[in-house]
């Protein structure tokens, strides 16, 4: 039976997944340009950065495509693959796509698209592991029935044998 993922390790998915959530938002709502961050002076919370970006539409697609890319693996967590990786890995996607930098753009681009073909597998993986727990869990009841079915059929028996063993020296006597 393969080890079930430990709860921490769920936990940190589940953050992941969170967080990766919450920043696609932020960033697909335009709250702050990305180019303001990067500058990180006080105040440059405007949209005035965006001309250092390389290209709206380039960055709005790859914006939607992780999007694509998070909805597949929050399928894939459903369906019990482990997307710790994944997740981790569409972080950092984004944040190479919210730096405007057109090198970042395309390496975040190549990035969800290795996410997004490794989704497949992962999701193979889960219902593989979901389906082997079902079949271990299977085994251990049938296991510990057919147990209880011996100790029901072999416990008199045995009784009974080691009370004659350890009696038999003894005499009656009747008066």
């Amino acid at each position: 039976m393969p080890p079930s993922p430990s709860p921490v390790r769920k936990c940190t998915a589940y953050f992941a997944l969170m967080v990766l959530s919450l920043a696609l938002a932020a960033a697909s709502a335009g709250a702050i340009a990305p180019a303001a961050l990067a500058s990180a002076e006080p105040g440059s919370h405007t949209r005035a950065g965006a001309a250092a970006m390389p290209s709206e539409s380039a960055q709005d697609t790859l914006l939607a495509e992780i999007q694509v890319a998070f909805l597949s693996i929050s399928d894939a967590e459903s369906r019990g693959a482990n997307v710790t990786s994944a997740a981790l890995d569409l972080n950092r996607a984004l944040s190479l796509a919210s730096s405007g930098d057109p090198q970042s753009v395309s390496e975040a681009a190549a990035i969800v698209q290795g996410v997004r073909s490794s989704v497949p597998s992962l999701i193979a993986e889960g219902e593989a592991a979901r389906y082997w727990g079902t079949v271990g869990l299977a085994a251990w009841l049938a296991a510990l029935a057919a147990a209880g079915i011996l100790v029901y059929l072999y416990t008199p028996k045995l009784v009974w044998r080691i009370w004659m063993r350890s009696k038999r020296r003894w005499t009656v006597s009747a008066q």
